[in-house]
């Protein structure tokens, strides 16, 4: 969608699909919102969106992800289909688990040098489509945006990014 490029309007709109090439059928859609953080609390998240066809899932995206999208494709697919690999794995669906106690866990297995499982998961998700290569870059980008960005949790969400890397490296 040209939207990608120039739009920049309040209300979310499309800029991009996944296509599954075996079925021809759409499997994620992509949309830029231009508040996504300061909606959801991130640059990059999966939602759920329904219409009269039924649910179905969208990567939302905001200006800290949108130019990767057109500089550097593999890395932005890579990403995509991260967030794509939480839904196919029903992490958006957990039971139980308030957002804070996800954060809480996540935030311990990263102090005890571990990536946690529902980013481990999603993770292979996305190696087995763009391959080891592609999926370190994501991440060594992911570093660098973390590192622009500069925020109180930016040295833990390095230390993340760089043990999901190694996690995949030993693959």
């Amino acid at each position: 969608n040209g939207a990608y490029t120039d739009y920049d309007g309040v209300e979310p709109v499309e800029i991009g699909k996944i296509v599954d090439t075996t079925t021809q059928k759409d499997v994620l859609y992509i949309y830029y919102n231009k508040n996504n953080y300061a909606e959801n609390g991130y640059h990059v998240n999966i939602d759920v969106y329904e219409d009269e066809n039924g649910e179905y899932p969208v990567a939302n995206v905001d200006d800290m992800h949108r130019p990767c999208m057109f500089n550097d494709p593999d890395v932005f697919l890579s990403i995509m289909l991260h967030e794509y690999g939480h839904y196919i794995n029903g992490d958006l669906n957990q039971t139980g688990l308030t957002n804070q106690q996800i954060q809480e866990d996540r935030l311990r297995c990263i102090q005890m040098g571990r990536v946690y499982e529902m980013e481990r998961r999603a993770d292979l998700f996305a190696v087995r489509y763009v391959g080891k290569p592609v999926f370190i870059r994501s991440m060594d980008y992911m570093i660098e945006q973390r590192k622009r960005r500069n925020d109180a949790a930016v040295n833990v969400a390095i230390r993340e990014f760089k043990l999901r890397k190694q996690a995949v490296k030993n693959l």
